[in-house]
């Protein structure tokens, strides 16, 4: 939620949108944030461009930024791909995404796009985050973290206009004394549940008897894996099934040296480029310093 209101804020602010258009001109009707006040020009309302705002190329810089994320397995879904530079937007981002992105990449895009009043305030809001989701925290750390959230608000209160301060935001006073209470967040979050809930709505196929299509489908599930016991080792099934990045044994086997034996997959297409004498040197004597074959020659040479 938090995520998706900065990412609104920063994207739509000098847009006619209607998440924004009456905030807008509330602040004129209040008197109030002075610098956020529409112009009239003739029959056109302007809206003008403040700090926080990003312009085209700023949105393109951090969709670029987003779409080059290169993430360890199984840590978030792929970022990259819900980027779209053509169309400066993100699209299908999930709440793991969110936190993903929060935590770590949202000071990286601002850091290059934003002006330098935004940035620190954002950049101690990101560090809130990753602060809240240690794995070593005391109830002595938790109960210091709501002060330094206190002040950041009243930081950004002077930057950003009223719209960005909802209800969800004050959550984050509370969120330190729950973690104080009950323990390290990463173990009372939300994330495996969702996914949980994600899989009992793939059961779905009648959508007027929800309850009975997912008790259906899970009972099905179950059964197929105890079904599984009953087969042997030369059948692939979900219980000894190799992950999505394990290299299946005997999988593209080749004969000749012992460097080139070892089981692979392909990455995608295949690739043609031309290496010129210095890359070729270096892969030439990779080779031979990493092949058993030729050991007892080298140390001969020794």
């Amino acid at each position: 939620m938090l995520l998706r209101m900065s990412l609104e804020l920063y994207w739509a602010w000098t847009e006619r949108t209607k998440i924004h258009l009456m905030p807008k001109l509330d602040l004129k009707e209040l008197n109030i944030k002075e610098k956020f006040h529409h112009k009239t020009i003739g029959e056109r309302t302007v809206f003008c461009g403040t700090t926080f705002t990003l312009t085209k190329n700023e949105k393109a810089l951090l969709c670029k930024v987003l779409a080059s994320v290169r993430l360890l397995d199984g840590l978030s879904s792929n970022i990259a791909r819900c980027a779209r530079e053509k169309e400066n937007k993100l699209l299908g981002i999930k709440s793991h995404d969110c936190d993903i992105i929060m935590k770590y990449f949202l000071p990286i895009g601002v850091l290059c796009a934003l002006s330098t009043e935004v940035v620190p305030g954002l950049l101690e809001l990101s560090s809130f985050f990753q602060n809240l989701s240690t794995k070593v925290g005391t109830a002595i750390y938790f109960h210091s973290l709501p002060k330094s959230v206190a002040v950041l608000f009243c930081e950004l209160e002077k930057l950003l206009p009223p719209i960005f301060f909802v209800i969800m935001l004050h959550l984050l006073i509370h969120l330190p004394d729950e973690a104080a209470i009950v323990g390290l967040v990463h173990y009372r979050w939300m994330y495996p549940i969702e996914w949980f809930l994600y899989t009992l709505k793939k059961y779905v196929r009648n959508k007027s008897r929800l309850e009975g299509s997912i008790v259906e489908g899970y009972i099905v599930e179950e059964c197929l894996s105890f079904c599984a016991l009953y087969l042997g080792d030369g059948t692939v099934h979900k219980r000894n099934k190799p992950g999505r990045n394990v290299d299946a044994q005997g999988s593209d086997m080749r004969e000749g040296f012992e460097i080139f034996k070892g089981p692979s997959k392909s990455l995608g297409r295949v690739k043609s480029f031309h290496l010129d004498h210095q890359e070729w040197d270096r892969v030439h004597r990779h080779v031979f310093w990493n092949t058993p074959e030729v050991q007892p020659y080298i140390r001969c040479d020794r």
